[in-house]
């Protein structure tokens, strides 16, 4: 390292970082400026971290729910059941809300309307109609609420 320059903290690297890209998306270019300089565990071992640690940063208390890491089915109706008698709901009264048409109609149609508002993903912020994707764009929409479109 050259004086003046500052550590930079990098995880072994096992296996060798790989990144793929789409030529036409713009993201994969922004990441190919930074991507040479990094190392990473894999997404999931990432993912468990960065939660943790963006609630840190946010001063939020967090505790990884254990049915995240267990890997429920939760399309099936077992599951669903068992999951809804650990958190003390009635699981058959959780079976006829998932089997109600009705509830399902309006899930789709709440669906349907966020897709048609522009959100794809969660989470999705709109603000003045531009849509913002993912957790990480705060400080962008704090940039244009305090000054207008970027």
């Amino acid at each position: 390292m050259d004086a003046g320059q500052p550590a930079v903290y990098r995880a072994p690297m096992d296996p060798p970082i790989n990144f793929r890209l789409d030529f036409s998306s713009p993201y994969p270019y922004i990441a190919n400026g930074w991507i040479d300089a990094l190392a990473y565990p894999s997404k999931g071992e990432c993912a468990l971290r960065d939660f943790a640690r963006s609630a840190r940063c946010e001063g939020l208390p967090y505790k990884l729910p254990p049915v995240f890491t267990r890997g429920m089915p939760l399309h099936e109706m077992a599951a669903r059941r068992e999951l809804a008698a650990e958190h003390g709901l009635d699981p058959a009264a959780v079976e006829a809300v998932c089997n109600d048409p009705a509830c399902k109609a309006r899930l789709k149609r709440e669906v349907d309307a966020a897709i048609a508002a522009g959100h794809f993903g969660a989470p999705c912020f709109m603000v003045d109609g531009e849509p913002f994707w993912g957790n990480d764009r705060r400080p962008q929409i704090e940039r244009w609420l305090a000054r207008g479109p970027l």
